[in-house]
């Protein structure tokens, strides 16, 4: 047996991990468990094209009298078979319907009856199996349940594959609210703290009766059975539970207290009749059975029906954290997951992760289960799959236009999406201003100025407002500036945020010389840029003079003179020099946007700064025993100032120890950023050509607009495949971990640069 222990200091919190005596292993495990170690077994699904069935063939080792019992490895199987395993052999149904008595008999087998009988220890193990009723842990796993859908949304129970004996674990007392939590790595028990522990405070253990899961009469009659007493800890002095399972008013949403035939509130007493409740919580566990063979039969839109008629009934007398209106909300997000429709999803998992929550508790594991569910549903509820689509769009975009200045509205990030999901870390410097998350976990607007390394710039943080804009500065070779702002107005805008755009542009010195280029999407479609003037007759004509007069204030002209959305123009480009830029052109969208792209070129001269050159460590002829040595010395020499200094202090000692051990043993070579995406190929920049001509057509001929569409449409297919199909050959062309395989030292360098090259 091995121990392993860890104790914090600070809040008296520790980790315990014991290896088991001895383990029976459940019956229903057996073929997927190895009998001796409990490492898990590799198995094969072969399916059965006649009964359309999966079932399991096991590929290891398994006993060669029963074949009922497997093996990680022959060695498992042959110390497995002199040890204990011959006697039970011929034995095993008995021996698993007997329970607890199983694991006796491997005690004795394993230490040897003669051993047992003979001396003292012996008699003290014999003593201790008859006390195993009441000592013995069930060692359990996650376990995906089944199900009949292909939703995102898993569900996991924890399951008992075995049962063992842990000495030192099974010294703690019981307590319906325990002070630690167990888990299992295959046969370790691993049992952490969940609340902080005072010196000299006793842990407590849950022999399995919880307060968060039982009332306290069911809890006290499950350990006065099994373990012979009475319960005495806090929560069952005082009856500390969360039971959410009764009626509700439906006036006041409060208790429902049962008395003879009527139902009473216990807020504002009124009566209510006690048989009409019984009658709708019985119909809705009709709907609910009906629901679920019709989710059996894959009929998803008929389950779905019936799950909104079980969960209007259901919402009206019942708690909101009742088992039934969580077990109802979670049926129905798997629907909608199923058909596609995320947010509906989210709309019904969070308040039933939130019952789960508050019934059983946040250290709980199926708290735990709750949240890996419903993070998985958020990351589809999200833009993500979209935003990888567009990513690729972007990219293919940037490598054919290759501009210096990017400038996007509405670009519905997060904090959770990075920059350069979309732009190449190496190559681009990202400012953005993302919307707050609304109450649909939704960041819709957005704005976002990137521009090229090569050139100096930084963020003006000052000339922002609460308008959705962005600022930066660009040094230019003659000693003057040019100012880039990004400006996204919002449709249903009544003019306030032209007005802080107003007070942005009024923080400017224009007498500075400074040149201006603001770009964005400003949602005015009904001005006429050749005059330029107000369409008379036309909505929000207020809003539109607006702008006009802030143009005319700054002095700026307005030089976008085609349509970009429809025969609109909404995306705009203002600026105080128009003579330095060399017309507009306007390309085609992309991913599914439905504004054009506007882009134009700027007759200045930038101050550029120099490619950085680098300079990595080549680790594979690195004098790894030198480096050692230096570690020690290092670490001897924080034990000596370690009662005299802070933790910055350390931290400074351990870093530039190891910065100069690294830089004396590790060599060392310059090496040059490349700036290119590789899954672009020729074919890709050709039919892009094409696309863009086609989009010029398709202005003058509108017969050409389905053309262009289906052209679009089988560009951005063809770039996303080119994008995936590339992270797929980095994947798996990965050297296999074997010692044999030739590949084995090679590095998976395209990995890690594709990762270092998206990461924030």
């Amino acid at each position: 047996m091995s121990e392993k222990e860890s104790r914090s200091v600070g809040n008296w919190q520790a980790e315990l991990n014991k290896l088991p005596r001895l383990f029976e292993t459940f019956l229903n495990q057996i073929f997927t468990k190895c009998l001796s170690d409990m490492q898990r077994i590799a198995v094969v699904q072969e399916k059965d094209i006649l009964n359309q069935q999966s079932t399991s063939l096991i590929t290891d080792n398994r006993c060669h009298r029963c074949t009922r019992v497997s093996y990680c490895s022959d060695t498992c199987r042959k110390e497995s078979w002199d040890t204990y395993h011959q006697t039970e052999c011929p034995y095993l149904d008995i021996l698993h319907s007997v329970g607890i008595a199983h694991l006796s008999l491997r005690v004795i087998l394993t230490a040897g009856l003669q051993y047992l009988l003979e001396t003292y220890i012996g008699s003290l193990l014999l003593r201790h199996i008859q006390q195993l009723v009441c000592n013995a842990h069930a060692i359990t796993k996650l376990q995906l349940q089944d199900t009949v859908d292909q939703s995102v949304v898993e569900s996991q129970s924890q399951v008992r594959v075995a049962t063992a004996i842990y000495p030192t674990a099974s010294l703690m007392n019981h307590s319906c609210d325990p002070t630690i939590i167990s888990s299992f790595h295959k046969d370790t028990l691993v049992v952490r703290a969940i609340k902080d522990v005072k010196k000299g405070e006793e842990i407590y253990n849950c022999y399995g009766p919880h307060y968060k899961k039982m009332c306290r009469e069911e809890r006290q009659q499950v350990l006065t059975e099994q373990y012979f007493f009475c319960c005495q800890c806090p929560p069952c002095q005082c009856d500390e539970s969360n039971n959410f399972n009764y009626y509700v008013c439906p006036d006041c949403s409060e208790q429902l207290t049962e008395n003879s035939q009527d139902l009473y509130c216990i807020k504002c007493k009124k009566k209510q009749v006690l048989e009409e409740y019984r009658l709708k919580e019985s119909k809705s566990g009709d709907l609910f059975v009906q629901a679920l063979t019709f989710l059996e039969k894959h009929k998803v839109q008929d389950a779905n029906q019936k799950l909104l008629e079980c969960f209007k009934l259901r919402k009206v007398i019942l708690h909101p954290h009742h088992k039934l209106m969580a077990e109802t909300q979670d049926c129905l997000a798997r629907c909608y997951s199923i058909t596609g429709q995320f947010e509906k999803a989210v709309k019904f998992l969070k308040p039933s992760v939130k019952s789960v929550m508050v019934t059983y508790g946040e250290q709980s594991i199926e708290y735990a289960n709750e949240l890996q569910k419903y993070a998985e549903i958020l990351v589809h509820a999200g833009r993500m799959k979209d935003a990888h689509k567009t990513a690729c769009d972007y990219q293919i975009l940037l490598t054919s236009v290759k501009p210096d200045i990017v400038l996007g509205t509405e670009t519905w990030l997060s904090p959770e999406i990075s920059s350069y999901e979309y732009f190449n870390s190496s190559e681009y410097t990202v400012y953005r201003r993302d919307r707050q998350v609304n109450s649909k976990n939704q960041s819709h607007g957005g704005v976002l100025i990137a521009i090229s390394k090569n050139i100096l710039s930084e963020e003006i943080v000052e000339l922002q407002t609460s308008c959705e804009s962005v600022w930066a500065e660009i040094n230019l070779a003659n000693a003057r500036k040019l100012i880039v702002g990004c400006y996204y107005r919002p449709p249903s805008d009544n003019g306030e945020s032209l007005d802080e755009l107003r007070l942005s542009l009024g923080r400017l010195n224009f007498s500075s010389k400074s040149l201006l280029l603001l770009g964005g999407d400003f949602n005015l479609g009904h001005i006429d840029w050749s005059i330029p003037t107000v369409i008379p007759g036309k909505s929000d004509m207020s809003i539109h003079s607006e702008l006009l007069s802030i143009i005319n204030d700054y002095s700026l002209d307005q030089i976008v003179d085609k349509p970009t959305r429809g025969d609109k123009t909404l995306d705009l480009v203002l600026t105080n020099s128009p003579s330095l830029f060399n017309g507009i052109k306007i390309l085609p969208s992309i991913g599914k946007s439905d504004h054009d792209i506007v882009f134009t070129e700027c007759n200045v001269s930038l101050k550029r700064s120099k490619n950085q050159n680098r300079r990595i460590y080549k680790y594979s002829r690195a004098d790894w025993s030198e480096i050692k040595t230096d570690v020690e010395q290092t670490f001897q020499n924080m034990q000596e100032i370690y009662s005299t200094s802070d933790i910055n202090s350390l931290w400074e000692v351990f870093k530039n120890g190891l910065t100069t051990s690294m830089n004396k043993n590790i060599p060392q070579k310059t090496i040059t950023n490349r700036m290119k995406h590789p899954w672009v190929n020729n074919n890709l920049k050709k039919q892009l050509n094409r696309n863009k001509r086609l989009h010029r057509k398709c202005k003058t001929n509108s017969k050409l607009k389905e053309k262009y569409m289906e052209s679009k449409k089988t560009l951005q297919s063809n770039m996303r495949k080119a994008y995936w199909s590339y992270i797929e050959n980095m994947i798996f062309d990965l050297p296999v971990n074997e010692p044999d395989n030739p590949s084995f030292k090679r590095t998976p360098k395209k990995l890690y640069s594709y990762i270092k090259n998206t990461k924030k």
